[in-house]
């Protein structure tokens, strides 16, 4: 019976422990991480729709579920009305970022290979992240 304890004890411990180093290594991911607005784009449409555009530079980027998280919530929480489209990119560091306040989504090819996110919110609230896409090389937009 003693050995039974003990054996369940030990378990419990173990799985406790491996939910505090998940926890822990998320927490970490997601601390280390800064995203900067480096250039917004606004542009009225003959209809009343607006279309804007966002370069993000993302600071400790890494490939990981805790920091696709905190780029999909970001991006849902950059503005947007009924009726119109906005796009938010992510780059990889501030010198990979672009400025597209003039631009919108028309920015230099070369900063392509830096884009490790696309978030859009298209005019009918559909909602979509890509991760890495201008990784093929094709355009993503």
């Amino acid at each position: 019976m003693k050995k039974i304890a003990l054996f369940v004890l030990g378990l419990l411990a173990i799985l406790y422990f491996r939910q505090k180093i998940a926890a822990g290594a998320t927490e970490s991911a997601k601390g280390e991480l800064e995203l900067a607005e480096v250039g917004y784009f606004k542009e009225q449409g003959a209809m009343g729709s607006e279309r804007r555009v966002y370069s993000i530079a993302v600071e400790g980027f890494v490939d990981n579920e805790a920091v696709w998280n905190e780029i999909d919530e970001y991006g849902r929480k950059k503005l947007w009305s009924q009726g119109s489209y906005t796009a938010v990119f992510f780059f990889d560091g501030r010198s990979n970022t672009p400025d597209v306040t003039d631009s919108g989504e028309n920015f230099p090819n070369a900063y392509r290979e830096y884009c490790v996110a696309a978030f859009w919110r298209y005019t009918k609230w559909n909602v979509y992240l890509d991760k890495y896409p201008f990784r093929d090389g094709s355009p993503a937009l």
